[in-house]
């Protein structure tokens, strides 16, 4: 990837996708991801799931210390987001008719980059930790790990019930691509305001590090779901990880973890005679990236 075409971000120190874009062609359009091939491949490949409204070039970081550790890496940017296409009236709007839709788009990119048979490990935050363990689910043979982090396992807003009714009747309306009632798009400026009590991180630098890659690609950025969305993303909770213990009994076996301050920051399905291990990151703790146990069972 040329750094000159990414002045704002290279200047602010991320590190720059070293791999190759590649795209697949779906109903929805062409869908992107990136792939990082190791110079010596010498660990299992990684899977990064970005989460609502992310993009490949988020992730330059983290792909880049595993590229070092010897595994090669694929982002997805799912149908909608990043270089994946409009699929909402508004531009900033993340539709989606489906998350199957992202499910397709995810083996078909892996089929794509040949590792749809290669056994690795799945990386996913947010919309992509729900993704990632929905994909876990169904790849349980080729899957060894899964690291999944503030995953979506249930709506924020309740009752579910009454959400998926409103949106099936916006959606019936023809308003399924049209920002969801509530939630258009803001600002930029306003969005990029840091403030200490975010629901996204605590470290400012972290915060900020998106804008710099919008000031360089403004296509990149997104803003806001349609009612479509909406109605995808509970529908696929209803139907999968709503049902916590449903959805884990299906790549393995889960044991909740609780801190001192009663916040729920993970759990772990362990590794048992089937399905893989998969860590539950649920809420920002300081050392919880460096040392935690599933982190070296990715970096061997």
């Amino acid at each position: 990837m040329d750094g000159a075409a990414f002045p704002h971000a290279t200047a602010a120190g991320w590190p720059l996708l070293g791999g190759e874009d590649i795209y697949v062609e779906m109903a929805c359009g062409p869908v992107r991801g990136h792939f990082w091939q190791a110079p010596l491949s010498t660990n299992p490949p990684v899977v990064i799931c970005p989460g609502f409204t992310e993009f490949c070039e988020k992730y330059s970081m983290v792909a880049e210390r595993l590229v070092g550790l010897g595994h090669d890496v694929l982002i997805i940017d799912w149908p909608g987001q990043g270089r994946s296409g409009h699929l909402g009236e508004n531009l900033l709007a993340v539709h989606s008719d489906g998350f199957e839709i992202h499910l397709e788009a995810a083996a078909a990119l892996m089929a794509e980059a040949e590792l749809d048979d290669e056994a690795g490990f799945i990386l996913g935050h947010s919309m992509g930790g729900h993704l990632a363990l929905r994909l876990a689910a169904m790849r349980q043979a080729q899957t060894l790990g899964a690291i999944i982090m503030a995953p979506m396992i249930a709506p924020p807003v309740m009752p579910v019930w009454g959400v998926r009714l409103l949106a099936w009747g916006v959606v019936m309306a023809g308003l399924g691509r049209r920002h969801a009632p509530g939630r258009g798009a803001t600002s930029l400026a306003e969005e990029r305001v840091f403030h200490q009590r975010n629901g996204l991180t605590r470290v400012s630098k972290g915060y900020e590090m998106p804008f710099c890659w919008f000031d360089d690609a403004p296509e990149l950025r997104r803003s806001g779901p349609t009612a479509g969305w909406v109605r995808a993303a509970y529908a696929s909770c209803a139907e999968t990880t709503l049902d916590v213990a449903g959805q884990c009994g299906a790549v393995g076996r889960v044991d909740l973890a609780v801190d001192r301050h009663h916040d729920r920051v993970g759990g772990m399905l362990g590794r048992g005679e089937r399905g893989p291990a998969v860590l539950f990151a649920q809420r920002e703790r300081p050392g919880i990236g460096a040392e935690h146990p599933l982190r070296a069972r990715v970096s061997r």
